[in-house]
Order: C-alpha cells, then sequence, then structure tokens
C-alpha cells in the first residue's frame, strides 16, 4: 500500500503547474522498500492516481537496475556517495534543504495518521512487548524521523535533544495544538483515524502544557465556577459556551471539595544538556498564548518583541547617593563592613522604595513604551535576564542552567494570566571561583565584554582589558559557545528585557557595576608579611577597580578579609591575622556571596514586576507551576553543591517512580492482578542514605 516517505529533490520540481519537470528523487525512509533509491518520476504522473504513480516508480526502479546507487542521505547538507558529481550534489543539496526544513513542520509531518512514522507508536504504553531493548529501539527510530517527542501514556513525555534547528514550535505548530485542545474540551479525544476536519496529533511538549491547562480549567467548572447549565470552556474565546451565572466556592476549599484538584504542576528533568531550560520556554510560551487568546489579553498585542528604543538611549537620571552608614549590598555579608557607595551606585538590597520615589527626578524614568506592557510577555522576557546571570555552558550544554527554579503561573477564572511568582534556589556559586575545561562562566561576563559601548566599558571600569586578562574568564580556557549564539546580541536582548520589565537605568548599572566588580575581585592578590599573616596587594591594578565599583574603603575590606575573631572564655573577643591561604578562601567567599546576593536582587526585582497586582487579586483562581531542574551530573571531582544538585534529582526519579511504577503496582494489587513482572530501580536507598 502506498503512503507518505521522506525523500530527497535530486533536480527538477514538484509545483503543480504547467512548468512541472520530471523530478529525480532519492528516498531516505528506511520503512520502505525503495529506501536509498534514487527514482525519476514522469512529470505527467506527478498528480496522477497513487496507483498510477505507484507503477511510475517500480518502472523507474526496474530500468536503474544495476546503477550504482548513492549513500541515503541522513541529514541535510550530507555528501553524496554516487554518479553525481561533488559540486552537483552539493548544489542539489542546498537546493533541496529550504524543502525538507518545510516539510519537517507540514501537515503530514504533524498529523499521525497521514505520515510514515505512524508505523513507529507515538506512545510506549502501546508496545507489543514493553521492556527496554523495544523502548530504545522506538525512541531511536523516531528520534532519526525527527519525531523527538515520545509519550508514556497521557502525563508523561519523553524528549531527546535534537541538537539543531527544528521548526516544530512555529506559531502555526502552536495554533494547530490550541485548536485540537479546545475541540477536545468540547467534543471529546480526536482519534487518529478519525478523518475529520481535525485529526490527532503527535505528542509535543505543547500537548503536555495543553492538558495541563484544560485540566485546570475543567477543575475550576467542576469546584463551583461551572455554569448553571451545561458549559465548556473555550480558551480561543475566554468564556465558557453557557452564560448563565456563576456559582463561586471559598478559595479555601478549592481543592479538597470533591477531591477535585484545581492547581497543575509540570515537572522537567533529566541529565544536563537534555533540553530541559528550552522546554520550559516551550511551556511558558503556550500557556502565555493559552492566556493571550482569552478575552482582553486577545486585543492587547502579541507575544512577538515589538520595536523599542534601548534602554542605553534613555536620558540617564541622577545616581542614588547613600551615606557612609547605609546598610551592605546584600543579606549575607558581614555587617562589620562599612559601606561608602560612590557616584552612580545605588543601594540593591536595603533601599526602599519611599527612597526611590525621594531620589528620582521629576521624569518618569519608565519609557511609556512599557507601561501597562502584557503580563504574558513581561513572564517570557524574564528568561533572558535569569539566562544571563544564571546559565553558563558546561560539558554537556552551551546554555546550562545552574539553579533550579519553580515559576507558578496564576490564572483568572476565565484563563487568562494575571501573574507570576519565581522561586530559585541552589545557583552554584563554586563555578564562579572554577569551572572545569571546555566549560564557560556564566553568561553574562562574556556578554558584558562583547557587548558593552566603549562609554559602558569606562564607566564598569573595562577599558583596557580583554577577555583573557581575568581569571574568572580565562580559567578554563573556553570562551566562545558551540550553539552559534552571538554574545553581543545577547547582551543587547538582556537590556532589552530589562528595560520591558522596568528595571530603571540605574538599577541597570548597578547591576552591571557589580558583575563586573566580580571579575576585578577574582584577580585580587595577596602578600604574605609571614607565614600566618596577609594583606592586600596594592600593586595590583583590579585592586583599587574592585573598591570603586563596590564603593568600598581598602581599610574595611582588609580588616574583614585578612582578619578573623574568635571568642576567649565565652567573653572576650580577639582578632587575629589570616595567612594568606585563609585570605584567599574568604576573599572567594566573599565573590560567591556577593554574586548571590545580586542574583536574588534580581529575581526579586522580576517577581515584584510579574506578580499579581492588587487589584486583580481578587480574580486569581489556580495556578499552575513548572519546576525545572538542574541536570544531574558526576565530575571527576565533585563539590557539595553538585551533591546536593544530584540528591534533588534522586528525590525527583523518586517522585517519577512513585507515580509511573508504584501507583500502577498498587491498582494491579487492588484489582487481584499479579504485579511482580513489575520491577524498577528504586532508588529509596540512596536517599536515604543522605537524610539519614
Amino acid at each position: 500500500s502506498w503512503e507518505w516517505t521522506f525523500a530527497w529533490l535530486l533536480s527538477g520540481n514538484i509545483d503543480a503547474d504547467n512548468q512541472a519537470k520530471a523530478p529525480l528523487i532519492q528516498v531516505d525512509d528506511e520503512c520502505s522498500i525503495y529506501d536509498g533509491k534514487k527514482i525519476e518520476i514522469s512529470s505527467d504522473l506527478l498528480f496522477s492516481s497513487p496507483s498510477d504513480l505507484m507503477n511510475s516508480i517500480k518502472s523507474s526502479v526496474k530500468r536503474s537496475a544495476g546503477r550504482k546507487f548513492g549513500a541515503s542521505l541522513t541529514s541535510p547538507g550530507s555528501s553524496l556517495s554516487s554518479s553525481i558529481s561533488p559540486t552537483n550534489a552539493k548544489k542539489n543539496i542546498d537546493k533541496t534543504v529550504p524543502n525538507i526544513l518545510m516539510a519537517n513542520a507540514s501537515d503530514g509531518n504533524l498529523r499521525g495518521s497521514n505520515s510514515h512514522i505512524e508505523r513507529v507508536p507515538h506512545d510506549l504504553q502501546t508496545l507489543s512487548n514493553l521492556h527496554e531493548p523495544s523502548v530504545v529501539h522506538t525512541l531511536h527510530r523516531r528520534y532519526d524521523e525527527d519525531m523527538i517527542y515520545t509519550s508514556t501514556g497521557s502525563q508523561i513525555l519523553v524528549a531527546l535533544n535534537p541538537f539543531k534547528f527544528t521548526m516544530l514550535y512555529e506559531e502555526k505548530v502552536l495554533d494547530k495544538y490550541a485548536e485540537l485542545g479546545t475541540w477536545e474540551q468540547s467534543f471529546g479525544p480526536v482519534e487518529e483515524s478519525s478523518g475529520g476536519e481535525l485529526e490527532a496529533l503527535p505528542p509535543h511538549v505543547f500537548r503536555i502544557a495543553d492538558n495541563s491547562f484544560r485540566a485546570m480549567m475543567n477543575a475550576l467548572q467542576e469546584d463551583g465556577l461551572e455554569d448553571a447549565g451545561v458549559g465548556v470552556y473555550d480558551p480561543l474565546k475566554g468564556e465558557s459556551t453557557a452564560k448563565s451565572q456563576r456559582t463561586r466556592t471559598s478559595k479555601s476549599d478549592r481543592n479538597t471539595k470533591r477531591n477535585v484538584v484545581v492547581n497543575q504542576s509540570l515537572l522537567v528533568s533529566g541529565e544536563s544538556g537534555s533540553g530541559k531550560t528550552v522546554t520550559t520556554k516551550h511551556c511558558l510560551r503556550y500557556l502565555a498564548s493559552l492566556s493571550q487568546r482569552n478575552g482582553k489579553a486577545a486585543s492587547r498585542g502579541t507575544l512577538v518583541r515589538s520595536s523599542r528604543p534601548s534602554l542605553r538611549n534613555i536620558v540617564k537620571a541622577p545616581s542614588i547617593r547613600l551615606s557612609k552608614s547605609a546598610p551592605p549590598l546584600e543579606r549575607g555579608l558581614s555587617r562589620r563592613v562599612s559601606v561608602s557607595r560612590g557616584s552612580g551606585f545605588s543601594s540593591m538590597g536595603s533601599i526602599s522604595e519611599a527612597q526611590l520615589e525621594s531620589n528620582r527626578p521629576s521624569m518618569d524614568r519608565r519609557p511609556s513604551w512599557i507601561l501597562g506592557s502584557d503580563i504574558e510577555v513581561k513572564i517570557l522576557e524574564a528568561n533572558p535576564i535569569l539566562e544571563a546571570f544564571g546559565n553558563a555552558r558546561t560539558v554537556r550544554n552551551d546554555n546550562s542552567s545552574r539553579f533550579g527554579k519553580y515559576i507558578e503561573l496564576f490564572f483568572s477564572q476565565k484563563g487568562s494570566l494575571i501573574g507570576a511568582t519565581i522561586e530559585t534556589y541552589l545557583l552554584e556559586k563554586v563555578r564562579l571561583i572554577h569551572c572545569e575545561e571546555g566549560e564557560r562562566n556564566y553568561h553574562i561576563f562574556y556578554e558584558i565584554m562583547d557587548g558593552a559601548s566603549e562609554d559602558e566599558l569606562k564607566e564598569y571600569l573595562l577599558d583596557g582589558y580583554e577577555k583573557e586578562d581575568f581569571k574568572i574568564i580565562n580559567q578554563s580556557g573556553t570562551m566562545d559557545r558551540r550553539d552559534c549564539v552571538d554574545d553581543q546580541e545577547e547582551f543587547d536582548n538582556l537590556i532589552e528585557s530589562m528595560s520591558l520589565l522596568q528595571f530603571y537605568p540605574d538599577q541597570v548599572r548597578d547591576i552591571m557595576r557589580v558583575s563586573v566588580s566580580c571579575m576585578h575581585a577574582l584577580n585580587l592578590t595577596f602578600t604574605a608579611p609571614s607565614e600566618d599573616e596577609s594583606d592586600l596587594d596594592d600593586a595590583n591594578p583590579h585592586l583599587q577597580k574592585f573598591l570603586s565599583l563596590m564603593g568600598l574603603e581598602r581599610k574595611d575590606l582588609h580588616d574583614t578579609i585578612c582578619f578573623y575573631e574568635i571568642l576567649i572564655a565565652g567573653r572576650d573577643k580577639q582578632r587575629r591575622n589570616q595567612s594568606k591561604a585563609n585570605a584567599e578562601k574568604g576573599m572567594e567567599a566573599f565573590i560567591k556571596s556577593i554574586y548571590n546576593a545580586m542574583f536574588t536582587y534580581l529575581v526579586d526585582t522580576i517577581n515584584q514586576r510579574i506578580s499579581i497586582q492588587s487589584s486583580k487579586s481578587s480574580e486569581q483562581s489556580a495556578s499552575i507551576g513548572i519546576l525545572d531542574i538542574f541536570g544531574f551530573e558526576s565530575f571527576q571531582t565533585n563539590s557539595l553543591e553538585q551533591l546536593m544538585i544530584n540528591y534533588c534529582n534522586e528525590a525527583m526519579q523518586q517522585l517519577f517512580n512513585a507515580v509511573v511504577f508504584k501507583s500502577m503496582k498498587e491498582e494491579y494489587d487492588r484489582e487481584g492482578i499479579d504485579s511482580s513482572f513489575i520491577s524498577f530501580p528504586d532508588n529509596q536507598d540512596a536517599l536515604d542514605a543522605i537524610d539519614n
């Protein structure tokens, strides 16, 4: 029987017009008996019936018997080892790449019932032999066909990182899953062989996000927000089909009444480099898109960045000056360090909104084009900021999140996004001091060096320096990114995102100054007057730059880093000098505290901008939480931070086991079905060893 297949167009064309030229194709489909064959299809049969076309292909293959066929092409840009010359092969391949990429996002590839990939199941639970070899083989087959998503039941999605550009996330693809979700909520699941206007779509991260949204809305209706008549929520319209008066239960009863669970959660877990960060961003984008389809959100704008002026071009406001008695920058630093901030350095952790207002010039420093911006856009624009300061290149991943985050999205009764909060934990601070070979430090250091203007480099005391001059950058010997992302462009995106989220120009400058101060700080050196004494090296040019950027006095820094106190007889304090080695360790701890405080400040500021406004707090009905856990890694030498990261992953694996295997086993036992055949690696012993 004739079905769809994948093939390379080597010559000719397949346009449906009178100029159609007989195409020469090469089949690239291991499911086809013609895999690897070059076939010429006569132009008069291009748009004929399948049976006539099949006879033509059989005839073409028969005539081609005995020819030297080239190796099948497995990816765009592969070379041909056939009778076609390398030059012509490259020319033909270059012409076919756009066609292949377009085909990857075509309806035939999205709709499971039309594609030959249907022979490889979309759901691992439908395998006749559910064991490791068959699961791995299925995932491998789908991966080879650019089908990177595979379902395991309705609640679990297995995603394989394609490590290349894909068109599975275009707006038209998002629309298809949104339309399908709306249809299924109204009329029930769409079968793959329905043949109707809407057909079942293959597994996708959009599908998982859509399921959580529909489950939340359905639970809201069942839990007292349903219509008096039969009503079905339609996110494309932002309302239910029935418009009679709703009745509402109290918030305290919302998740307990009739055991209805309203709030939803999405857990994104996997080893380092598996694509968790990108998956989280796609979930956020899809849920934000559903929100924008609702009510007023649909008329306020789109999720596409509009052309807006750079925050650099905004008139610089007078800097905020704080007295010497102002509290330190961040909560974790020793209070013994008195802080005198120079011109242009405003407090990031202690200044109140009232102080900020009193120091604000008469003009509103918030550009008019960001006032009243969509909450959906603001939530998405938080990602570039968090990635710049919390992501880095590792051996496995060029944009690896070096912190964990939990994003909670709050929705109104109609499904409109009204706010969000971001909670972060376990920032990998040890990376600031030491990077493994082949890795990079946090992106912000490279982005500042490549993206800052000459004036900004002077302001941040970086003029005359190269990236190689800073230990925080050069210690691993790796400066670039393998994913072809440009640090200069990323810096521009960072500035735009911060301006959209209403970071004031003074705040942006202070954040950059603190980031640069960490770069200078790791270059500081110490002298050793004696074996048990230490002092700051005044000959080091980075010392004055660090003090100036942080607004510190040399004596304060010296007394804090080079001395320590001991308590004698429980009452008297005595100050003693640190050794050079201990002073260096103290400086490293100081750097980690500074950066961690700045990162906390960034997250707090973002939360202020995206949190539910007081005027909308009464609208909150439900939430969807997204947990993006860092990836499991095991190095030659592992830090305490890595142990905690891996412990979190083990805990997540235990939750996965509980959801998938243990619950299945309990259900079998309740029904009297033998469940002894269900075996899985239980990591409870590893968790108990750490817990105890």
